[in-house]
């Protein structure tokens, strides 16, 4: 009788961590609108405005509408100069090129890889490529943590808050001129947006090595 009860006693302590990193997945799930909803979507679109923190701050308007895991173009402006001096960045693949004034010129392949891996982030915040066949993860249900590995990004660290919803992502991205090692990226979300019942940060925050990237504000965001 006491080895049926130790027996029964160590399934269950194996299977929690089973069904809390399980329980985890689903709650992040839910809290995006739900499986049905995120497997559904097949283009994302925002608008809004951000900050480039280069050797000046450099305050920027932007439209970019990505289709996870295929492309995505970015259009950019200068806040003081308005979408008259609209400048695009568009990914497919490995390959990119920007845009101006009709004249597409390509990016280097260095770059185009590291815009690639910068741009597969918003692919893995929908979620719904966790569950793809060829992607891997494992789950820290103590942490909050999962760790995805998909072919088409970087290994990518998504956190997400008690609600299920994402708080925080970290990855390496190639560097955009193709020499010296990867640059270590932390990425904080904040706030909520939604669209057809879709939920979204509204606020995006990067940190490259250490040092303040890139801020994002949403002013729109809409699911296709």
């Amino acid at each position: 009788m006491l080895k049926t009860i130790f027996a029964l006693s160590l399934t269950l302590a194996l299977m929690a961590p089973a069904a809390q990193a399980q329980s985890l997945l689903d709650k992040a799930v839910t809290h995006a609108g739900g499986e049905a909803r995120l497997k559904a979507v097949h283009q994302l679109h925002w608008t809004g405005t951000a900050t480039v923190f280069a050797k000046d701050k450099i305050e920027i308007g932007t439209s970019t509408t990505v289709h996870p895991f295929k492309d995505a173009r970015s259009d950019t402006w200068l806040v003081s100069d308005g979408p008259a001096k609209t400048r695009s960045l568009i990914v497919e693949g490995d390959h990119g090129w920007t845009e101006m004034g009709g004249d597409r010129k390509p990016l280097p392949p260095a770059q185009a890889r590291h815009e690639a891996a910068q741009y597969s982030l918003y692919s893995l915040m929908l979620l719904s490529p966790l569950r793809d066949p060829q992607a891997m993860f494992t789950i820290d249900a103590i942490k909050g943590e999962i760790a995805v590995t998909h072919p088409a990004a970087p290994p990518t660290v998504l956190v997400f808050a008690k609600d299920g919803s994402l708080k925080s992502a970290r990855n390496m991205v190639p560097t955009p001129d193709g020499k010296g090692p990867p640059i270590h990226q932390v990425i904080r979300f904040e706030g909520d947006i939604v669209s057809r019942g879709v939920h979204w940060p509204r606020h995006i925050t990067i940190s490259q090595n250490g040092k303040p990237y890139y801020e994002l504000k949403l002013e729109q965001f809409e699911v296709h």
